[in-house]
């Protein structure tokens, strides 16, 4: 059951609210009337409003049991008895009566007594905290608590026994202040608030009030009737449903009562019954019927026929067997009609597409473009005649607006629009010119007259009034007039003189020019008409007002140098240096105009300026490497002449310096005449005698040119000022031994071994020496050089080379045939090699040396493996030992024992280009690719790496990425010949002429010098010279190439 006093509490809640309609408090009141136990629910009211006529609302409710009527008074009753409530006095506050009991004979409880503090609040504390009557509609009482309830007004004033109008009049006594105890938590109520506390007593209810009750009353029926058609479709489907539901209900009581029945429905009716239909979103699943396909017919004819009589299949040819033909006929048959239907399709425009589907949707492009653009030109449009209507002096708008009608193909409205503009703004000069565009032909001539009406000081408008015209006469009357309204424009003196006949109508139209516009480039242009002395007074006149224009000196210079005045030419470039302050020409600034002058041809005067300008601000000990660099500069831009100055002049400053002659001596050669360069290497071998570098390049210029008496005369004169320059007699042994004087040759190497100076110590003499007698064919001699070479300097690994290959070929030519003379070789061989090893340890050459002596020579791969394991730990992570260790497990066809050397290798050296290539190179064909991929990321410019690239792709056929890799292979090492040797030969058997001539002719751009197949040419001892390979770079590249397979 309920609580009395909390639904005592939730009505009393409801009544006081001002936004609860009464009806929803009736309906409220209704549902409760349904509990059973409705007496226990209004004894609780009775209880609740005991102190406010609580007798006659209970009367009124036990009243209301059967009568809905009565409901409504109970309602009139309880707003009266809460606006009496809320405006007590302080006597009916204090002496408030007790309830009346029940007429209608019902028991009713004792309520006068207060609620303790710790009890749950009764009606009593709700009733005294209600101020605010509650909201009533339609035709319901008003408000309690208002003027116009005068039975809630009389009752109050009779319980209190005053006056109302007395009341009225008197002074309100003050409210008494709450007590602060009554304010702590443990006397709050969330619903009810403080205990015995009534915040709003005292207040009245005024006619404010009154006022804002009838605006929310208002508020309220308004919204009331907006929602009016909601509501009552709300209700109606509530009721239809009702119904639907209502009508189910009664159904599915029928056939419950029904259910009897079932037991004498027959078989029949049973399976008459239909089937449930589905109605489920699932996908269903069809049965897919297959055509039975031919073969299996046939077959089956073929069985039914076996089980027939044989007899009558001889006598009668079977059915089956048209059918078997039939079959084949019908498939045949078939595809033939469909082809003939498609080709009817096809020649039949009617149901085909014929639209090309690019055109298609680049014409619905265009289509949606040339709309969007008609809109964009009304929106144009329409802007821009708004701004000329805003601000009709606005050139710009008028100019923008006769764009948009051009742009929209309405030249006349452009036209018009134009002509509009010029008389709103005729001052604008931009405005005219483009009404002169706009305008026809015959009609141009009269606007540009009306324009320079306007704007005589316009230079455009007057240089499109001369466009206009066709003949050159009224092209002069045109710029004469112009310059009569603007005398001081440069551009308008230009164009005048531009339309002259002849140089003496220019001569006299500059006078006047540079009388009325000062510049120095209409000085310039006039001094170039004139003869050489009016020239002259007008470039003495034009440096006097341009002093600080280096154009106008260089110009004067410039005269001078072309009548053959050079000292007054370097006079005028003295005078214009000293004269122009760094602030108005650099000396970057100069050395440009000394280009300038020898692109026109003057190179005294740009010789002249380098000399007198090369040095401004620069201290003395940059000057030699700036003055260097900005001859390269000269160089790689194309002016020679000026760079030949720049070294010119820094030579005179540093002639001992003889890297400035050798650089010198280089741009001669390569840029000058084999005079300019002996010369220059004449005078740098007399300015820097010890300098060993210049003698030979002039012996050797000499020698190339024929000149070999000199030559020698050049290195005898060497001799006398350098006696111990190893280069010089290396120079002297190689000119006699190159033009056939062997005998020469040695003499002059035997004086340089023996002599006293330090040429007797020198490895190259001693290594020449033993090269003569090799070239010579006399070998014994060689060994018995080499023996006492390494005696003299035992430390110089290449002489130590050369003997072990002295031995080794010997070796190949003899045929001993008792083991202790093999024995006793080896013994020697090894002697050699231990004896080289311990004076160079970490010479990697002779490591590998020793160890291809004991697999070629002594036979002996165990002791070949020790010494590469020496050289391994004697030098760690040295990649060449590790390629030489797996080459030789490789040549002897061990192939698991190079793939783990290879392993160990990479582990060591894991960017070692040579041995990435090896791997590429040892891996199956399979998976060759992959390993090159990762080649390729750990040694990412690496010339060998691409090469073995390139070879992969080169045996997989795909010749553009092989091309493309060996492109990269000679980018990242153009030295490398073996890598041009591959390719060269790629393009000799997959290229083209043209691509095998670029290929040859980089190589000799390239003058490579190593790879293991190059070298193994060019110091072979058929092709080697004293002075080098007698090869040139071409055939050393196809003599390689045709070896190429031998060294990868």
């Amino acid at each position: 059951m309920a609580d009395h006093k909390g639904v005592a509490a939730v009505l009393h809640a409801l009544l006081q609210s001002s936004h609860v309609d009464p009806a929803t408090c009736t309906e409220s009141l209704q549902v409760i009337r349904t509990d059973d136990d409705w007496a226990a629910v209004k004894a609780a009211f009775a209880e609740g409003f005991s102190e406010c006529e609580g007798g006659d609302l209970a009367a009124a409710l036990s009243c209301a049991d059967d009568d809905p009527k009565a409901f409504a008074k109970a309602w009139d009753l309880l707003k009266t008895a809460a606006a009496a409530k809320a405006e007590p006095d302080a006597d009916s506050y204090d002496d408030a009566p007790a309830p009346s009991d029940n007429t209608c004979g019902e028991g009713t409880e004792d309520a006068s007594a207060p609620a303790a503090a710790d009890e749950e609040p009764d009606a009593d504390s709700y009733d005294d905290d209600a101020t605010a009557p509650a909201e009533s509609t339609g035709d319901a009482a008003p408000a309690a608590g208002s003027h116009d309830a005068p039975a809630a007004d009389a009752a109050s004033d009779e319980d209190a026994g005053t006056n109302p109008k007395q009341e009225a009049g008197a002074e309100e006594a003050p409210a008494p202040a709450p007590d602060a105890a009554a304010l702590n938590d443990s006397n709050y109520d969330q619903f009810a608030g403080h205990q015995g506390l009534n915040l709003f007593k005292g207040s009245k209810f005024d006619q404010a009030d009154d006022d804002a009750d009838k605006v929310w009353q208002s508020v309220e029926a308004h919204l009331g009737n907006r929602r009016k058609r909601q509501r009552e479709e709300r209700e109606k489907a509530a009721a239809k449903e009702e119904e639907q539901q209502k009508g189910l209900k009664d159904h599915l009581r029928n056939v419950k009562a029904d259910q009897s029945k079932l037991s004498t429905i027959t078989e029949d009716q049973w399976l008459a019954i239909p089937d449930a239909i589905d109605h489920t979103i699932k996908k269903r699943k069809y049965d897919l019927a297959t055509p039975m396909p031919d073969t299996m017919k046939i077959r089956a004819f073929k069985d039914s026929q076996s089980m027939s009589d044989a007899a009558a299949v001889a006598a009668a040819p079977p059915q089956g067997a048209e059918q078997v033909a039939d079959i084949y006929a019908w498939g045949s048959g078939r595809q033939s009609v469909l082809k003939q239907k498609l080709s009817l399709m096809g020649d039949s425009v009617t149901g085909q597409t014929v639209v090309d589907a690019t055109g298609y949707l680049s014409q619905i492009e265009n289509k949606r473009a040339g709309a969007a653009s008609v809109e964009d030109t009304k929106r144009a449009r329409e802007i821009h005649r708004g701004l000329v209507r805003d601000n009709p002096r606005n050139g710009a708008a008028w100019i923008a607006l006769a764009r948009v009608e051009e742009g929209a193909g309405k030249l006349s409205a452009a036209r018009e629009a134009i002509a509009q503009g010029c008389e709103h703004a005729p001052h604008t000069e931009e405005i005219w010119m483009e009404a002169v565009r706009l305008s026809l032909p015959q009609n141009a001539k009269s606007v540009v007259a009306k324009a320079v009406k306007h704007l005589p000081k316009s230079e455009k408008l007057w240089c499109k009034a001369a466009a206009l015209e066709t003949e050159d006469n009224k092209k002069r009357r045109v710029y004469q007039l112009a310059l009569e309204h603007v005398p001081n424009s440069l551009r308008l003196w230009k164009e005048a003189i531009d339309v002259q006949p002849d140089r003496d109508g220019a001569k006299t139209l500059l006078r006047c020019a540079v009388e009325c516009v000062d510049r120095a480039e209409l000085w310039l242009t006039l001094a170039k008409l004139e003869s050489y002395e009016n020239a002259r007074a007008v470039l003495t006149t034009a440096t006097q007002r341009h002093r600080t224009d280096p154009a106008v000196w260089v110009a004067a210079a410039q005269l001078e140098e072309s009548v053959g005045k050079t000292e007054s030419m370097e006079r005028i470039i003295r005078k214009a240096v000293k004269s122009l302050s760094p602030g108005h020409c650099t000396r970057e600034s100069w050395i440009d105009v000394a280009k300038e002058s020898e692109a026109t041809g003057y190179t005294g005067c740009s010789q002249a300026v380098v000399f007198n300008a090369i040095g401004l601000d620069l201290e003395m000990d940059q000057r030699e490497h700036v003055w260097t660099e900005d001859a390269e500069r000269c160089l790689h831009s194309g002016h020679v002449k000026t760079a030949r100055a720049i070294f010119a002049h820094a030579l005179q400053c540093y002639p001992q310096r003889d890297a400035l002659w050798a650089k010198a001596a280089d741009v001669e050669k390569k840029h000058g005449t084999y005079e300019e360069c002996e010369a220059i290497l004449r005078e740098s071998v007399q300015h820097c005698p010890k300098a060993d570098d210049l003698w030979l390049r002039y012996a050797k210029e000499k020698w190339l040119h024929g000149e070999v008496d000199a030559a020698r005369n050049i290195l005898a004169e060497a001799f006398s000022h350098n006696p111990n320059s190893e280069h010089i007699w290396v120079a002297a042994a190689k000119l006699e031994a190159e033009n056939g004087h062997s005998d020469k040759a040695r003499a002059i190497l035997e004086r340089a071994r023996t002599g006293a100076g330090t040429t007797s110590k020198s490895a190259k003499i001693w290594m020449k020496s033993a090269k003569l007698e090799r070239q010579t064919g006399n070998r014994d001699q060689e060994r018995k050089i080499l023996a006492e070479a390494v005696k003299c300097c035992p430390t110089a690994e290449r002489l130590w080379l050369m003997l072990l290959q002295w031995e080794e070929a010997m070796a190949s030519r003899r045929t001993e045939a008792s083991a202790e003379a093999v024995k006793a070789k080896r013994a020697v061989y090894r002697t050699l090699y231990d004896e080289a090893i311990r004076k160079n340890p970490d010479s990697v050459a002779l490591w590998k040396m020793a160890s291809h002596l004991e697999e070629a020579v002594c036979k002996d791969l165990v002791k070949a493996r020790s010494i590469l394991e020496k050289s391994r730990a004697r030098l760690p992570r040295n990649d060449e030992l590790w390629l030489a260790t797996v080459r030789l497990e490789v040549r002897h066809g061990q192939k698991v024992k190079a793939a783990q050397d290879l392993s160990k290798a990479l582990q060591e050296c894991p960017a070692s280009g040579c041995l990435w290539a090896q791997a590429v190179a040892m891996e199956p064909p399979e998976s060759r690719r992959a390993r090159a991929a990762d080649a390729a990321k750990k040694c990412e410019k690496d010339g060998r790496v691409y090469c073995a690239i390139a070879r992969t792709f080169w045996a997989e056929r795909k010749l553009e990425s092989a091309r493309k890799s060996f492109q990269r292979a000679v980018k990242y090492d153009a030295d490398l010949g073996d890598t041009w040797a591959s390719w060269y030969k790629f393009e000799v058997q997959h290229g083209t002429e043209e691509q095998k001539a670029a290929v040859l002719h980089q190589c000799i751009q390239a003058d490579p010098h190593h790879g293991e197949g190059w070298i193994a040419v060019t110091k072979d001892a058929a092709n080697c010279t004293l002075g080098g390979c007698r090869l040139s770079t071409e055939q050393v590249l196809k003599e390689v190439s045709l070896k190429v397979d031998d060294y990868e």
